[in-house]
């Protein structure tokens, strides 16, 4: 669960509009996911998508790394206002990942979730019944630790606004 194992491409709906999941690795990755109607894509990976975009995908990298430390109220920002950048127009599909989708990229959806009004109760039942191995507190010690210091701080980042 760390950047630079491969995943096979794989990711769950969390809304009709916004997809939680794993890193393309390839161009036939993105091609899957436009074919899934994805149109802007959120990196948050610790390090930029190595694949070149392909035309007509909104792409944005906002890296940030798997280290189980709070996270920065910037960083939450950035990710929300690209997500309402997208999620604002009709049509638009938003594919967010980190590395295997589990933790930086369902804390990030976690906070698009929360900014848009939802309690934090709704938001974690959304991202666990559509990815339920995403965001565990009942799990291996670090790993909870990991999953509660990035809830605390995407709820410090919605409490601070946009």
């Amino acid at each position: 669960m760390s950047d630079g194992v491969p995943i096979p491409l794989n990711w769950s709906r969390i809304t009709d509009r916004l997809l939680l999941g794993s890193r393309p690795q390839t161009v036939a990755d993105y091609a899957k996911l436009q074919a899934a109607g994805v149109s802007h894509c959120l990196n948050v990976c610790e390090t930029a998508d190595p694949t070149p975009i392909p035309a007509g995908l909104w792409h944005l990298d906002n890296p940030q790394p798997d280290d189980g430390a709070p996270k920065p109220a910037v960083w939450f920002r950035e990710s929300i206002q690209f997500a309402f950048h997208c999620l604002d127009a009709a049509g638009y599909v938003l594919y967010a990942h980190c590395f295997d989708g589990y933790f930086r990229g369902a804390v990030t959806v976690y906070a698009i979730l929360r900014a848009f009004g939802l309690s934090r109760e709704q938001a974690l039942a959304m991202i666990r019944l559509a990815r339920p191995l995403a965001l565990p507190e009942i799990a291996l010690p670090p790993h909870m630790e990991k999953t509660l210091t990035y809830l605390a701080s995407a709820d410090e980042a919605v409490k601070a606004g946009w």
